[in-house]
């Protein structure tokens, strides 16, 4: 009998990376925008308006919500809005109005005026970097065993007339284990008996 078992181990490792980007928190640069003048008053319009709708409107960027304004007039930069001496509203919240009607005098019209804001929403040097986490290996093992039985053949001779049998094979395949039966090989000789 010969009986050949053969054991083959499979092993898997998998990892599984999951990557999720993060923000490292980073603070804005904050700076004084350029000065914005949008809008020129005249005799045939109600005034300078230069609102923060007002320089969107006129394809100027500008941040959503300045912390600061300064306003001036054009003609008199060094001079602050109180000694010019006009009704204007200089507001962080919308902007610069002046309205012509607000103002006294013969002429009744508001200088030009230019506004600059205060921003913190600059996030252009901010980068942003990514966490990798990996989860932790799984590892899986599958076991093959396959068996193998090479049954054995047997020759008796006692007569000139032999007739041989090959034992069968049964074989019954459990989870664990393999069981094998044999019968044992029969021999037949001549009979004595008339034919």
């Amino acid at each position: 009998i010969t009986t050949t078992t053969s054991k083959t181990s499979l092993e898997t490792t998998s990892t599984s990376t999951e990557v999720t980007p993060s923000i490292v928190p980073c603070k804005p640069e904050c700076k004084w925008s350029k000065w914005y003048d949008v809008h020129s008053p005249n005799l045939h319009n109600k005034g300078d308006y230069e609102t923060y709708h007002d320089i969107r409107a006129a394809g100027k960027a500008i941040c959503r919500n300045p912390e600061k304004i300064q306003c001036r007039a054009e003609k008199y930069p060094h001079n602050s809005i109180e000694e010019i001496g006009q009704v204007v509203h200089c507001n962080v919240t919308y902007g610069l109005i002046c309205r012509n009607e607000d103002q006294k005098g013969v002429l009744r019209i508001c200088l030009n005026y230019q506004i600059k804001v205060f921003c913190c929403d600059d996030y252009s040097h901010c980068q942003t970097t990514r966490v990798t986490s990996t989860a932790s290996p799984e590892t899986s093992t599958q076991i093959v065993t396959t068996t193998e039985i090479t049954s054995f053949s047997s020759t008796t001779r006692s007569t000139p007339i032999t007739t041989t049998f090959k034992p069968s094979t049964a074989t019954r395949t459990t989870t664990s284990t393999s069981t094998t039966e044999k019968t044992p090989p029969v021999t037949t000789s001549p009979s004595t008996a008339p034919l």
